[in-house]
């Protein structure tokens, strides 16, 4: 098993659930604290983990974050969320690639690691997820 330490994704994805006010645009807060954690503007506009976290906001299982809150986020990342969140529930030890991996081998399909999983481990581990 590999060491699961929480990367920026995971901890932008809590820092927008922990400092969430109802009505605000997830995006632009979502924008706000990646910047915390890195100056990388390609990590900033990284699009991946911004989609999985507002795809998990979309679907409701975000604690404190009303279902429904993305009516836009119906992509492939919330999907890919959503199925690694299912997987996680079954397999709660895994680190972000293992996730990844076991999706993959579910799949039967190779796709490229783009931080999804850091983020759904890191609400998950935080008991930011219903």
């Amino acid at each position: 098993m590999e060491i699961s330490i929480m990367g920026n994704y995971g901890k932008t994805a809590i820092d927008v659930v922990n400092n969430y006010l109802n009505g605000q645009d997830l995006c632009i807060a979502w924008n706000n604290q990646i910047r915390k954690y890195t100056c990388s503007e390609s990590s900033i506009k990284k699009p991946c983990p911004k989609h999985a976290f507002l795809g998990l906001c979309e679907a409701g299982l975000v604690i404190g974050i009303p279902k429904g809150t993305c009516p836009n986020s119906n992509n492939e990342n919330k999907i890919y969320a959503l199925s690694l969140y299912r997987l996680l529930k079954g397999n709660l030890t895994l680190s972000p690639k293992e996730l990844h991996r076991l999706y993959e081998k579910e799949r039967g399909k190779s796709l490229t690691y783009n931080s999804q999983a850091d983020v759904v481990i890191s609400l998950f581990r935080e008991g930011l997820l219903n």
